[in-house]
């Protein structure tokens, strides 16, 4: 056998993982993340903030090359309680750190702002019950099995004990990253955690969840549709008067209590210009009410 047949046995030998399927990049031009962030002491509704990431130019960073991760807010109407109405608000570009991805050893590392070491967030390569090692410990790998996209594809999914069944979100997927929170470092969520909403090319949605994917890759600030609507009395007690605009399709309009639980909920006919709704007796205190799913304002409730 000559040096050339020795050498690529070798590497066969040595790379296993790497011949057997064909790996998918997660650092690619255009992908773009979408993550909610759930808070330690819980709000009136699931989450307090969110952001939209997307990747910079390459950066040449001590001999190696990163993308920025750049990161613009993603803002809930009204602002108080993030509970709805979300929109990416595109006046605004934030830095978020470097990333970067080894594609021959299948890894992604981060470089945080004003760190001096990157870390390594995943390591594409690995098998069931193989360790994710950090610098400070390893992580068991659960189970590995192909997760179906919203596309159809199908990519490596990479569960991490010790909630491959009660925390089903607490993996990391080849080209996707983390489902809780894309770029991430692998952890076991006690309390507060990061959930990823959603994970685009372009306007090509490969991953959804929750909240799923904000706005449109339009680069523009991107404002709630609002529709033209006023509702009367308020305060109120059994009876709310709807007029607005006519509308081209039916419209839904919702009512809120303060934590965020749908209390009243009525689809509204197309080219209608006024209704009167029927409330079920409610406990007097504050209510929002939205059209379309956007909250557009408060209303009280009171016992006559």
């Amino acid at each position: 056998m000559n040096r050339l047949a020795l050498s690529l046995l070798f590497l066969a030998l040595q790379l296993p993982a790497f011949s057997q399927s064909v790996y998918h990049p997660m650092l690619v031009e255009g992908r773009n993340w979408d993550v909610f962030v759930r808070p330690t002491e819980w709000p009136i509704c699931a989450y307090d903030r969110a952001g939209h990431y997307t990747l910079g130019l390459d950066t040449l960073i001590d001999g190696l090359l990163y993308k920025p991760l750049l990161l613009q807010v993603i803002r809930s109407n009204p602002p108080i309680p993030f509970c709805g109405g979300f929109y990416r608000d595109t006046t605004q570009v934030y830095p978020g750190g470097w990333v970067r991805e080894d594609t021959l050893l299948r890894r992604v590392y981060k470089l945080e702002p004003g760190a001096v070491e990157e870390v390594l967030l995943f390591d594409f390569s690995l098998h069931q019950n193989d360790t994710l090692w950090y610098e400070h410990g390893g992580i068991a790998i659960d189970t590995v099995f192909d997760l179906i996209l919203e596309n159809g594809a199908v990519r490596k999914a990479f569960v991490v004990e010790p909630f491959g069944v009660a925390f089903n979100l607490n993996m990391y997927v080849e080209g996707l990253g983390y489902l809780l929170g894309a770029f991430n470092q692998v952890f076991l969520p006690f309390e507060g955690w990061s959930e990823t909403t959603c994970v685009r090319d372009g306007e090509t949605v490969l991953y959804q969840y929750g909240p799923g994917c904000i706005g449109t890759v339009s680069g523009v600030t991107e404002q709630p549709e609002q529709a033209s609507m006023r509702v009367s009395p308020n305060p109120f007690f059994n009876r709310l008067q709807l007029r607005m605009n006519p509308q081209e399709a039916d419209l839904q309009f919702s009512l809120l209590d303060i934590n965020g639980r749908v209390v009243l909920q009525q689809t509204i006919a197309a080219n209608t210009e006024q209704v009167e709704l029927l409330v079920p007796n409610l406990p007097s205190g504050l209510y929002f009410w939205a059209a379309q799913g956007v909250v557009l304002g408060k209303l009280v409730t009171y016992d006559p």
